[in-house]
């Protein structure tokens, strides 16, 4: 549900407290360490006291899912739900969209789905023998995702067949990391080794073993793959051969692991969980600068986001840091709550996880993410060719959300407070690695609606 006390825009939000509720100026031209805030323009609250995932945009419509079991669609301008989906397990999985307008997203129910991105019906379910609990990723028609039974699966979105799976040599019962696909090759951690696999066949390419385990995706730019391990090291190993290029190594307690890395300007952005934030040489490993938290335990959950020359990092210590891409100069610090997953930006709006809310923040930069992580679709991205949005005045959300309600009357079926639910028809067919599934083909939903706000300029 929408926080009522959120404002859906500048002029609302100054006409209820006399000033932004997080404070309204702009980023630009600020000194180090200034503490004044940023425009919160809403924030949804979901059902549960339980942790959401990372974002995914596309079009008009932020998708993300919840711990509770629940799979939200809301709307990027007005922060209200156009649909919700319930599984029978939690979902920690960041959604992935196909260009034909399926998500797919996990659950620890065992389950792969695909639901409408319009209306949140049911149009393909994967049942697999293990929790999926780490995030798809969708490329060129294929949908790909892990299980806790072991397997790499490679899906045919159009038909539900199985394309190949991988199962490693000598299955550990180590969980997998979500996997990041390059140039037809699938990168992915399990247990405390990297594979390599080729996205067509799925046959093994290399292995790269470190001496802990490997808790999130890996991710790869000019050539290299950046992955930390448990074993306190980051590793940068080259794409092509496995080799290992450098590593960089924290003096910590041993099992403490890293976030998911994210490169951008020659630079690896990654923080060990119980200690800095570090901005690595992408080339060598050298550290350029790091930054130390108040809170050191359990300081970081989630991966920085990169807008030109500014780095955005959330911390559990209920802060978000932005600081100077190259000498790591604190340009702000502002309270956004606890940030337990990774963030991304879109036409200089930030879309954040704070524990089980996610908040719509303008932080004043122009332009959206264009870190590895997110341009790979790795834990919370936006579409390539996503429109541009903007945050509506008052008068026109209402005109679109009457709008929006009468467009989900014709497509899905509503609660008893007139909100959507995904329609988990029965009769909907599962992968069954064969079975034939309800496709999508050429069903595009990528909104070309724009939302006009006279007050944001």
């Amino acid at each position: 549900m929408i926080n009522q006390n959120a404002s859906l825009n500048r002029r609302t939000m100054l006409q209820l407290t006399g000033a932004s509720v997080l404070g309204a100026t702009a980023l630009t031209g600020r000194t180090a360490g200034q503490e004044d805030g940023v425009e919160e323009f809403w924030q949804f609250e979901t059902d549960a006291s339980d942790p959401i995932t990372s974002p995914t945009i596309m079009g008009n419509t932020v998708f993300f899912g919840s711990q509770e079991g629940s799979f939200y669609a809301v709307d990027v301008a007005t922060g209200e739900q156009q649909w919700v989906f319930e599984a029978d397990g939690f979902i920690s999985t960041a959604p992935a969209i196909s260009d034909n307008g399926i998500v797919f997203f996990g659950s620890a129910d065992n389950n792969l789905y695909g639901v409408d991105a319009e209306t949140g019906d049911t149009e393909i379910v994967g049942e697999t023998a293990g929790s999926i609990t780490v995030s798809p990723a969708v490329v060129d028609g294929t949908v790909m995702f892990a299980s806790g039974d072991g397997n790499l699966y490679a899906v045919d979105i159009n038909t539900g067949e199985q394309e190949w799976r991988f199962v490693p040599d000598g299955f550990a019962s180590g969980l997998w990391t979500a996997p990041t696909v390059v140039d037809n090759t699938v990168y992915i951690g399990q247990s405390d080794d990297l594979y390599a696999v080729d996205a067509t066949t799925g046959s093994g390419e290399w292995t790269f073993e470190t001496g802990g385990t490997i808790d999130e995706p890996p991710t790869v730019a000019d050539g290299i793959v950046f992955v930390g391990s448990r074993d306190n090291n980051f590793y940068a190993v080259d794409a092509a051969t496995g080799d290992q290029q450098w590593e960089f190594n924290v003096e910590q307690q041993v099992g403490v692991g890293w976030t998911a890395p994210t490169v951008a300007q020659g630079t690896v952005f990654v923080a060990f969980l119980e200690d800095n934030l570090y901005a690595l040489e992408a080339a060598t490993g050298d550290e350029k600068w790091s930054f130390d938290p108040v809170t050191q335990r359990n300081a970081w959950d989630a991966s920085p986001t990169v807008v030109g020359d500014t780095v955005f990092a959330g911390s559990r210590d209920d802060n978000l840091y932005v600081f100077d891409v190259e000498n790591g100069e604190q340009q702000m610090v502002t309270e956004v709550g606890s940030v337990s997953a990774s963030p991304v930006i879109v036409d200089g709006v930030l879309f954040i996880p704070d524990f089980s809310r996610l908040r719509a923040i303008n932080v004043g930069v122009d332009g959206s993410s264009e870190d590895s992580r997110v341009t790979l679709n790795t834990l919370g991205h936006y579409q390539s060719d996503q429109p541009d949005i903007s945050i509506t005045d008052e008068d026109s959300a209402d005109d679109t959300a009457d709008g929006d309600e009468d467009s989900a009357d014709d497509t899905a079926g509503s609660d008893e407070n007139g909100e959507t639910t995904g329609d988990t028809d029965d009769d909907v067919p599962g992968f069954g690695f064969g079975a034939a599934v309800a496709s999508l083909a050429g069903v595009s939903y990528l909104l070309k609606r724009q939302i006009e706000d006279d007050d944001r300029s």
